[in-house]
């Protein structure tokens, strides 16, 4: 359903705004409580919303696959997280209810499997990709408006008792305000599944026998749906998941998301190293980086048409090698360098900006692959899974950063070998990597999906 992909998208693209608008002032946020240990808290901060998506992703997953809820319910229960953590945001009297408040909004962020599954479930196998780019592209529309609701609250300056509520931390209020305003436009316009429908008539005890009929039929047919997927217990979908291919599609969303990850946490240090760049500078820099990364999904979609989703996935595996080699010898050379110096700031916005063009290249084809080389009805959990070793990788990758940026050459060689590595799987596996009904490539026979060709 159109409007149901559209509420979806809006999801999205408020995730992204969420994402955006915090990000450039946390590490200022968190040194208003401990300007020493500000940078510290922000790797942990991160890490929470992560550790609670990768919890509730694959649960909401498998609440999907069973019928268990409606996605309409599960959205609903996610803007409510989203509301309670963006409210103790606001009002957090010390860094570590930052935390916890970030660990509500992270649980309400795994519901995206939910959505995933949904849409995957319902779309044609040559349209997957075009689907999840124009839900990746409101997330990032999303990025660029976050820095802007940032901007808008430059002013905000005012006390709740003892709590000073300032720029910075006034994101959370409005953020909030979006959510509820999210919640209220889902529940009155999110069009109901049959299933859905036939339990709301059955809860209002209709009295038209013809009606009862078409009830009876319905559930009928839904209650053999649902018995086909409850007889696919937890061997089926750990044979299904055990394989080559499959494990190399949750390698590379991990590797994929922790370089990327890495880089935005890497953005708001290395600019106020370099140019002593603050909350203002940062949100342009993230609209800038928004927009670019949109046009680079539209490209990407442009693709689709030409070229499959395992060559797009080498494609971007063989440039984050590349662009991990190029952080590993800028964060070396720059280990002393004073403010202002041309030379290192220039080379990295230009490594910056390489890694943010080929992000998408290596985030999304991934994901329809998975669905493809799956089972249709796990695709929720599959998702899940999915979004779960992305969290895993925003977990790590920022925790990385805090650790170990006072040693530019682990830090470096950590993250080469990590692609290399990812880069050999796909390699190994690309055989497979594709459809188990359609052939992606028409001269190419359909590969036996048991085994890999490493």
């Amino acid at each position: 359903m159109e409007r149901n992909f559209t509420l979806f998208c809006i999801w999205f693209l408020f995730v992204g705004a969420e994402y955006a608008a915090i990000l450039p002032s946390l590490n200022e946020y968190l040194n208003t409580f401990d300007s020493n240990q500000g940078v510290s808290y922000l790797g942990l901060v991160l890490s929470a919303f992560s550790i609670a998506e990768f919890i509730s992703s694959p649960i909401f997953g498998r609440i999907s696959d069973r019928n268990l809820c409606s996605t309409r319910n599960v959205l609903l229960l996610s803007t409510l997280f989203g509301i309670a953590g963006n409210v103790v945001y606001t009002l957090a009297p010390s860094p570590y209810m930052v935390i916890i408040s970030r660990f509500f909004a992270g649980i309400g962020a795994g519901c995206q499997s939910t959505i995933f599954g949904s849409v995957l479930r319902d779309t044609e196998e040559k349209e997957k990709s075009v689907k999840l780019a124009q839900m990746m592209m409101s997330r990032q529309l999303g990025m660029i408006l976050g820095p802007i609701y940032a901007l808008v609250l430059l002013k905000v300056d005012f006390y709740i008792g003892s709590i000073h509520v300032t720029n910075v931390s006034a994101i959370g209020f409005f953020l909030a305000f979006l959510w509820l305003f999210y919640g209220l436009v889902l529940y009155f316009t999110y069009d109901l599944s049959k299933a859905e429908i036939n339990s709301v008539a059955k809860s209002n005890n209709s009295n038209n026998t013809e009606d009862e009929k078409e009830l009876k039929l319905a559930e009928e047919n839904e209650n053999n749906e649902l018995n086909q997927v409850k007889e696919i217990g937890w061997k089926i979908v750990y044979k299904d998941i055990w394989r080559a291919e499959v494990i190399t599609c949750l390698v590379a969303c991990f590797t994929a998301m922790f370089q990327f990850s890495m880089v935005e946490t890497l953005i708001t240090p290395i600019t106020a190293k370099l140019l002593n760049w603050k909350t203002f500078e940062n949100g342009i820099l993230f609209f800038i980086t928004g927009i670019i990364i949109i046009a680079a999904f539209v490209i990407l979609m442009k693709l689709t048409a030409f070229i499959s989703d395992r060559r797009m996935l080498l494609c971007g595996f063989s440039a984050l090698l590349i662009e991990s080699i190029a952080i590993a010898i800028f964060l070396y050379m720059t280990q002393d360098v004073a403010v202002g110096t041309l030379w290192a700031s220039a080379t990295w916005f230009t490594i910056f900006f390489f890694c943010i063009v080929f992000a998408p290249f290596a985030l999304l084809p991934q994901n329809s692959i998975l669905s493809k080389i799956t089972m249709k009805e796990t695709s929720g959990f599959n998702q899940g899974m999915s979004g779960s070793v992305k969290s895993i990788a925003a977990i790590i990758g920022p925790l990385w950063i805090s650790f170990n940026l006072s040693n530019p050459l682990l830090l470096g060689l950590g993250n080469v070998t990590l692609a290399a590595f990812s880069l050999m799987m796909v390699i190994c596996t690309y055989p497979n990597l594709r459809s188990k009904e359609v052939l992606v490539e028409d001269d190419e026979p359909q590969p036996d999906h048991s085994t890999s060709t490493c």
